[in-house]
């Protein structure tokens, strides 16, 4: 099996590189302030999930056969995917207000 890093310094930096985006989910800290920036924070911590979540669940689609993808599993998946990247969008517009 080869490995995944070439090197301690490459797996360390990507260990870090996971915890900064743990630090940017929802279960990370939150600002201690009340109020609009909190609940901004909150909805920034969401869309990041959110947007891990399509992201995931295009590349499970598109890893799918096409004869599962035009299935009645493939295509009520398909159309959560869409709802979620709907979701996506429409938070992401709302964050830029």
């Amino acid at each position: 099996m080869p490995k995944k890093y070439e090197n301690g310094a490459q797996r360390q930096a990507a260990y870090r590189l996971r915890c900064r985006q743990r630090e940017m989910t929802l279960a990370g800290p939150l600002p201690l302030s009340t109020g609009r920036k909190r609940w901004r924070a909150m909805l920034a911590g969401a869309l990041h999930l959110l947007e891990q979540a399509h992201d995931e669940m295009q590349g499970y689609y598109d890893g799918k056969s096409e004869s599962w993808q035009e299935s009645q599993p493939g295509e009520t998946f398909a159309e959560t995917m869409e709802s979620t990247g709907d979701i996506v969008s429409e938070l992401r517009d709302a964050l830029l207000l």
